[in-house]
């Protein structure tokens, strides 16, 4: 029968996608199947796009935030290598002597 849906719709001795063209019924089963195809395969892009777009906006935000952190590490370092450089001045063996009998006469008072 024709009429049949289940009926394959590629011409057996053709090439995979050949459609019998002279059985107007399955040209047309195949036709509506590729418009169906057509219609996923756009959905799909269109999601496709749009979870690149989001995607990609995340990661210009996430290198933004990388930007900002670098920058504030590089600072902190800078900060800490000063600190660093202002201890080291103040670290004098007769300074730290001193300071340790002056606490010990205030615990003895």
């Amino acid at each position: 029968n024709d009429l049949d849906l289940d009926d394959d719709v590629t011409n057996p001795g053709g090439a995979e996608g050949d459609v019998d063209m002279s059985n107007p019924t399955k040209v047309k089963r195949a036709y509506r199947k590729s418009q169906e195809e057509l219609r996923v395969a756009k959905a799909t892009l269109s999601t496709n796009t749009d979870r690149v777009q989001s995607l990609t906006a995340k990661l210009s935000e996430m290198l933004g935030a990388l930007k900002v952190l670098k920058t504030e590490n590089a600072n902190l370092a800078r900060d800490f290598e000063k600190a660093e450089a202002e201890l080291g001045k103040m670290a004098n063996p007769e300074r730290e002597a001193y300071m340790h009998k002056y606490a010990l006469g205030k615990l003895h008072e």
